[in-house]
């Protein structure tokens, strides 16, 4: 202890406060400059941040308003296709009951039979156009266009007169409002998940 004490009254106090200012004159400007680099680096960062907050939210509003979009087209196309299916089953009724009790037994088809057919045929055209059988996960669609097909098989080249005719005709219309009911249904289960998204 003796000896710390001799070196601290060994100490030329000027010299140390001399070298001290020197010392923290030549510092100053040093730590000063990296003071205002910090500065602005800090700066950049928080810009960048807010730059990036501000896109990820025009991301979001652009992502929700094309979800919003999606949904309300996904909407407008169910309820023109609920009409395409009863169009079309209505419009088979229609023929089968004119068949069977009002044009009779009569074997051939006549110029308003073929109208009647091809009314028929353009609106099951239009469905097959509304839908996309070609998606593994749209198993229905391709079921409905079966369907339809077979209605309109029975339609062209099967007469009323034939064994089973009423009944597969009653059969084909019965399972295609069936079908078109679970692609209805299962098609608003999906707006309505799209719009809980």
């Amino acid at each position: 202890m003796d000896s710390a004490i001799q070196i601290i009254n060994g100490i030329n106090w000027g010299q140390f406060k001399d070298l001290f200012l020197t010392l923290a004159a030549f510092l100053s400007p040093i730590l000063a400059l990296y003071g205002v680099k910090f500065t602005q680096t800090n700066q950049r960062m928080i810009e960048k941040s807010k730059l990036d907050t501000e896109q990820a939210k025009m991301d979001i509003q652009k992502k929700k308003s094309y979800n919003d979009f999606v949904t309300s087209e996904r909407m407008k196309w169910i309820h023109k296709l609920r009409e395409q299916f009863a169009d079309f089953s209505a419009a088979c009724n229609e023929y089968h009951l004119y068949i069977r009790f009002i044009k009779g037994p009569e074997i051939g088809l006549n110029n308003t039979d073929i109208e009647k057919i091809k009314k028929i045929q353009w609106m099951a055209s239009y469905i097959q156009f509304s839908l996309n059988p070609n998606e593994e996960k749209d198993q229905l669609h391709k079921d409905v266009l079966k369907t339809i097909r077979n209605i309109l098989d029975l339609m062209e080249y099967s007469h009323p007169d034939n064994d089973g005719y009423n009944e597969n005709f009653t059969n084909h219309l019965f399972s295609f409002n069936e079908i078109a009911a679970k692609i209805l249904k299962e098609e608003w289960e999906t707006v309505k998940k799209e719009m809980n998204a």
